[in-house]
């Protein structure tokens, strides 16, 4: 009930396996990892390798049915968001321990 479709594969998918993209204020594409950004959004599998391919094949503007501009750093930004974003649940698992539990409980690949 709660799948999504990611754009590039075309294959529906948890929310937890995909990331949201919005178009924001200025018309760039921006990832929504705690999807809460207001918006008509869009679907990519969660790996490095399709969000490339999403900006290679210029899906973003079709799905967003908007013009948008698409940085080709993209993935990169996507990576450095996703790092940022799991730092903190990456030292609470360390602190208690339990590195092997922290990498099994993060989900996305990129």
């Amino acid at each position: 009930m709660n799948e999504r479709t990611c754009i590039v594969r075309r294959k529906s998918a948890e929310p937890d396996e995909l990331i949201r993209f919005v178009a924001g204020p200025d018309s760039s594409v921006v990832p929504d990892l705690k999807r809460n950004l207001p918006g008509r959004g869009c679907w990519v599998t969660a790996d490095r390798k399709h969000v490339e391919l999403a900006v290679a094949r210029k899906l973003f503007a079709r799905a967003l049915k908007a013009e948008v501009t698409v940085s080709p750093q993209l993935a990169e930004t996507v990576d450095a968001l996703m790092a940022k974003l799991s730092k903190p649940q990456l030292e609470i698992f360390r602190e208690g321990g339990d590195l092997a539990g922290a990498t099994a409980s993060i989900k996305v690949r990129l």
